[in-house]
C-alpha cells in the first residue's frame, strides 16, 4: 500500500493508503462492488483503467487529470487530444479524487461541470448519443465495454462505433464479457 501511496507523491499519505485499500477491497469482494450502494459504484469504477489495459488502448484520449483550481484555459488545453469529441477532464488528484471536480468537453467548450466521476462517465456515455459522435477510435473497445457491460445500455440496433474502424472491437468487448462472467461464476469458482 505504502508504494501506491508513495508513487502518488502530492497527497496526504495516510488517505491515499486508506483509498488504495477500499479499492484493492472492491477487487476482493466482486459482489459488494456491483451493489447500488454510491460507495460500491463509485469504487468500481476503478475497473476502468483496467478495461482500457485490457484492450491496449490510451486512455488520455477519453480522459485527463489536471490539477485542483485549474482554470478554463487549463481544462480546454487539457483536452486537445479530443478533436472535437466528447472528453472527461478532472481538476483534481484522478479518478479516484472524491474531491476532484469532472468537466465534460465537447468541440473546446464545457458543456458539464459534474459532481464525482461516476456522473462525468454517465455524461460521457450519453453525450455520444445525444450530440451523434462516434465513439473516439482511441478508446471505442473501452467506451463500448462500459456501455454494453458495466452500464447495461445496449441499443435494439445501431452502434456509436464506426463500421469501417470496427473491424474485431465488438469481438474483443465480447471477449472480455465471456471471460469475467467465467471467472465470476459460481461454477468456475466451485461455490455451491
Amino acid at each position: 500500500m505504502e508504494a501506491i501511496a508513495a508513487a502518488e507523491g502530492t497527497c496526504n499519505q495516510t488517505a491515499k493508503v486508506k483509498r488504495a485499500e477500499r479499492i484493492l477491497k472492491t477487487f476482493e469482494d466482486p459482489d459488494n462492488a456491483c451493489g447500488n450502494e454510491r460507495t460500491a459504484i463509485y469504487l468500481s469504477t476503478a475497473a476502468i483503467p483496467s478495461v482500457a489495459n485490457y484492450f491496449n488502448e490510451d486512455l488520455s484520449f477519453m480522459l485527463q487529470v489536471i490539477p485542483s483550481g485549474a482554470s478554463d484555459n487549463d481544462i480546454l488545453s487539457a483536452s486537445k487530444k479530443s478533436n472535437g469529441n466528447p472528453f472527461i477532464v478532472i481538476s483534481g488528484d484522478g479518478i479516484f479524487d472524491e474531491s476532484a471536480y469532472p468537466y465534460l468537453v465537447i468541440q473546446n467548450v464545457v458543456i458539464v461541470k459534474c459532481v464525482d466521476f461516476l456522473q462525468s462517465l454517465a455524461v460521457y456515455i450519453a453525450s455520444f448519443s445525444i450530440f451523434g459522435y462516434w465513439y473516439t477510435n482511441e478508446v471505442k473497445c473501452t467506451i463500448e465495454f462500459i456501455q454494453s457491460f458495466l452500464l447495461n445500455l445496449n441499443p435494439e440496433r445501431g452502434s456509436k462505433v464506426i463500421k469501417r474502424f470496427s473491424g474485431n472491437a465488438n469481438a474483443k468487448v465480447v471477449k472480455l464479457s465471456n471471460e469475467l462472467q467465467t471467472f465470476t461464476s459460481p461454477w468456475a469458482l466451485g461455490i455451491q
